[in-house]
């Protein structure tokens, strides 16, 4: 089924509405009709009855008579053919349109030659079209989106959940296992269970964000203590790991943001869980940048991994969209997190960049617009 025919079935009150207007499309018409051939016989019985009224007069006033008669009859075709042109013309164009578009065809554009009341009529219902144009084109991207997710979800949890069932299976057949294997089993089994809850998490986070229903508590909050107190928690995780981070605040002042903290943090924390799934486990290293320009707040988190290519960094913040690497393919990842970021931080007002070099790593940027300074 073409776009055209979908919108066209989409649509079946606006086109039967439109059908049941078409008793009445030919009033127009008639009317000009009715005043083409009023006019000519209109100057013809004033002539005749002129003639009979002024017979007693002269020649020469009743050949005056006649010009004053054809006068009146030529500024009365002169009339009908400006109607004709800037009013009935422009209606019927207009008429035809609104036909191609109960037929669902939305690339219709009435041409505008007059600049009346019937012009600005005409140029309302193109920008019309183009408005339902683009809301149609929304609807299918939406619907598109909507499988799309429907069928990603379906399949990252059918992978964790044949696993659970396998290993189950394996522990209940009655197979004698060593107590080493069996809490090798279980242990998958667990990590299968978290990776299955926090993909129900991030889709229920994320279905808020779509809706628009996701409650924020917005306050001022200062965040120069806020990462500080943020890396304090990231030095202590990395050291663990044995990896290094680094924090470095260059600003001048204490910078003040309006900002949910949770949802923050939680952009943050998705970057920097990204930075640890793909970069070098041995060697990696990640830094945090604040720094201020203008009214503005930055955050970079830069890590020196082995870099996105270009094709990839293009489709980073997609739903479901993995980077394809044998290492990454892990229950760590559900693909949400980093749009789950760039969707929080520009519903707090700010906007995400990302930037990557092949072999030298990832640099992403948060942008929040300061409220005021406090020396």
């Amino acid at each position: 089924m073409t776009w055209r025919q979908n919108s066209k079935k989409e649509r079946p009150h606006f086109s039967s509405y439109h059908r049941g207007h078409k008793p009445h499309r030919n009033d127009i018409r008639k009317f000009v009709r009715f005043f083409r051939i009023f006019i000519p016989i209109t100057i013809c019985l004033n002539i005749i009855g002129l003639f009979t009224v002024f017979s007693w007069i002269g020649r020469p006033a009743q050949f005056g008579i006649v010009i004053i008669v054809l006068l009146i009859g030529f500024i009365g075709s002169r009339f009908q053919r400006n109607f004709e042109g800037k009013i009935v013309h422009p209606i019927e164009k207009l008429k035809k349109g609104m036909s191609e578009v109960a037929d669902g065809n939305l690339d219709i554009e009435v041409k505008v030659d007059t600049h009346n009341d019937v012009g600005h009529l005409i140029s309302s219902f193109n920008q019309m079209v183009r408005k339902l144009k683009e809301s149609e084109q929304l609807k299918q991207e939406y619907e598109e989106n909507r499988k799309l997710l429907v069928t990603n979800i379906s399949h990252d949890l059918k992978t964790p959940i044949t696993s659970i069932q396998g290993y189950i299976e394996v522990l209940q057949d009655g197979t004698i296992l060593s107590d080493k294997k069996k809490s090798q089993y279980l242990d998958v089994i667990w990590k299968n269970a978290q990776y299955m809850n926090k993909l129900i998490d991030d889709l229920f986070l994320f279905s808020k964000l779509d809706m628009q229903k996701l409650d924020f508590d917005i306050e001022e909050v200062e965040i120069n203590p806020f990462m500080a107190d943020l890396s304090e928690e990231y030095k202590f995780d990395f050291h663990e790991r044995g990896l290094e981070y680094i924090f470095s605040d260059l600003t001048e002042h204490t910078k003040v943001v309006k900002v949910d903290r949770k949802r923050l943090h939680q952009s943050i924390q998705n970057i920097v869980s990204n930075s640890l799934k793909y970069g070098d486990n041995e060697n990696l290293q990640v830094e945090m940048i604040l720094s201020s320009f203008e009214n503005e707040i930055k955050i970079t988190i830069r890590d020196n991994g082995k870099g996105i290519t270009k094709a990839n960094l293009e489709r980073i913040f997609e739903r479901f969209y993995r980077v394809e690497d044998a290492r990454t393919k892990n229950l760590e990842s559900t693909g949400l997190g980093l749009s789950i970021s760039k969707e929080l931080i520009e519903a707090m007002g700010g906007k995400i960049e990302v930037e990557s070099e092949l072999g030298k790593g990832t640099s992403f940027h948060i942008y929040l617009r300061v409220m005021n300074t406090t020396n």
